[in-house]
């Protein structure tokens, strides 16, 4: 059996129109600095790509800033406000480059399924005394477990706190229009929809009543992005997620239509393994992810006994990988860490078959039957 790869939340296969898009566009030494013709065209491309995005996303071209990727991009909008003594308000179920980030973040905690614990968070915006933010995660990266913005965001203004949300996870697995969410910021990364890795962007509100902080400059050199992001930005990895988020906008019908394999797999594995736990399992969550726990078999035994099969899956964040750190999303969720550490995280993408996910089930529960005899 070729190899099969079901760790699409760490990273995707970039779609063939992609790949075309960024390989046309290093055909010529691009700086879209330079005045001359070749840099006039650099620049042609850049916007295209920022108005396709800002288009797909329902946003303005001229709020949205091109960075390195979610890090960097989550890392900016939290230095910002640390840097402007706000409250930070985030979850125990973040991003690494969120909850990493921060160094005296308020944590908001969330219910057994992931989703954030309303009542809570409406008890810690009540008590700020200063000017706050809220950052959370609109698609979990471990769970696939989907947040309840509107209802998130109705409480945040009540309170008046900016929202910044990490949507790296939610483009071409859900609706994400900026302007219906009502928040102030979000991050974005290409090579979670099939575009090239090296590149993620900032989308922001603008200038509002409330704030009107510059964001730091990570990188200060030039007067790229408007002065917002110092260094030249790379025209091919630019193409390539407009083109990217093009085709993540256009295909997300058949994106979602994955529930249909994510589902078979967590029927099975429950058919084969009835002690399985599946987390987040009664939350609304993405057609793609599953993160299972079979207690009694460590995740990396699992991840072993996979890869040796030529079977890619992860054991939770891919930023977090490669650790023996038991997962702080599941943690967060409640989880005991003699089933946390039991999880496996299965994420499909866009290149999955019905065939990769029967080969799937077959090698897992010759793998499960083996490890109980």
């Amino acid at each position: 059996m070729k190899r099969i790869y079901f760790d699409c939340n760490a990273t995707t296969l970039m779609k063939p129109a992609v790949k075309d898009v960024v390989m046309k566009a290093m055909d010529y030494p691009y700086n879209a600095s330079s005045t001359h013709k070749i840099g006039r065209e650099a620049r042609r491309i850049i916007e295209d790509a920022r108005n396709i995005i800002a288009e797909s996303l329902n946003a303005e071209s001229n709020n949205i800033i091109f960075t390195s990727g979610a890090t960097e991009s989550n890392n900016t909008i939290l230095s910002t406000f640390q840097n402007a003594n706000y409250d930070i308000i985030t979850t125990p179920t973040e991003h690494p480059s969120i909850i990493y980030y921060l160094k005296e973040p308020i944590i908001t905690p969330v219910l057994d399924n992931g989703l954030i614990d309303l009542d809570a968070l409406d008890k810690i915006l009540s008590e700020r005394d200063k000017p706050s933010l809220l950052s959370f995660i609109l698609v979990n990266n471990e769970t696939g477990v989907i947040q309840p913005v509107e209802e998130i965001v109705k409480i945040a203004k009540k309170y008046k706190t900016i929202i910044h949300l990490d949507a790296v996870q939610a483009i071409g697995k859900i609706e994400v229009d900026f302007k219906k969410l009502d928040v102030d910021f979000i991050s974005i990364a290409s090579h979670k929809i099939a575009g090239p890795q090296g590149i993620g962007a900032i989308i922001t509100a603008g200038c509002k009543k409330e704030y009107c902080l510059d964001l730091d400059l990570y990188f200060k050199g030039g007067q790229q992005e408007k002065n917002r992001r110092a260094g030249t930005e790379s025209a091919a990895l630019i193409a390539g997620f407009g083109k990217a988020m093009e085709l993540a906008v256009k295909d997300l019908s058949k994106f979602q239509d994955l529930s249909k394999l994510r589902d078979k797999i967590e029927t099975k594995i429950l058919e084969i393994a009835p002690e399985a736990v599946i987390f987040g399992k009664t939350a609304p969550r993405s057609s793609n992810t599953t993160c299972v726990a079979i207690p009694g078999i460590a995740s990396m035994t699992q991840l072993i006994a996979l890869d040796l099969e030529n079977i890619c899956v992860s054991s939770g964040s891919a930023c977090s990988s490669g650790t023996s750190v038991i997962s702080r999303v599941l943690s967060g969720m409640g989880a005991h860490e003699d089933v946390s550490g039991c999880a496996i995280r299965i994420s499909l993408g866009w290149q999955s078959t019905i065939e990769e996910v029967d080969y799937f089930l077959q090698i897992w529960q010759k793998m499960y039957n083996h490890i109980k005899s």
